[in-house]
């Protein structure tokens, strides 16, 4: 091999390695942009609002399906599909989970143990024992990252002071 044959495969190689740097940051970008974009969503007032109204009887009353109002379980259904997307993504790892858990890991949690009775009339009702399964596991995926240190009634707190 003469320095003409080490010069090309050296810039072969040096192009190549140019190129996956390049395709691995904008893959990073990608998903920053995909997580901004997903915790932006919650922050919108309409969100907070569908949190606000299913706190004194989902959460905190841990009332059955058949006891809320009709605004309630709609409100009830807005979150579950929200944080039901977001499992799908953080499975398929196209959103960052630590940002996404720094943001609602304590909020998930808590939704699936306030609405975990309702789980089953509503996969009744759409007849598939797959519906909010995504939910579940990021509520799953959550608790494993949680610090021990914190509970539910800390979350509760620091949600209503929020809201």
């Amino acid at each position: 091999m003469d320095n003409g044959d080490i010069l090309t495969a050296t810039s072969i190689l040096v192009g190549a390695a140019l190129v996956a740097v390049q395709l691995f940051l904008q893959r990073r970008w990608n998903i920053q942009k995909s997580t901004e974009e997903i915790a932006n969503r919650f922050i919108e007032p309409t969100m907070y609002q569908h949190w606000s109204r299913i706190q004194p009887s989902v959460v905190e009353q841990r009332q059955r399906w058949e006891q809320i109002s009709n605004d309630e379980r709609e409100s009830v259904l807005i979150l579950l599909s929200y944080f039901e997307t977001i499992g799908v993504l953080v499975l398929r790892r196209v959103v960052d989970r630590q940002i996404l858990f720094d943001l609602f890991g304590e909020v998930v949690p808590l939704l699936r143990d306030s609405v975990v009775d309702f789980l089953p009339t509503l996969r009744a009702i759409r007849r598939s024992e797959a519906v909010y399964a995504e939910f579940e596991l990021l509520a799953d995926i959550f608790n494993k990252m949680r610090v021990p240190s914190r509970n539910h009634e800390q979350a509760r707190h620091f949600i209503r002071a929020d809201g």
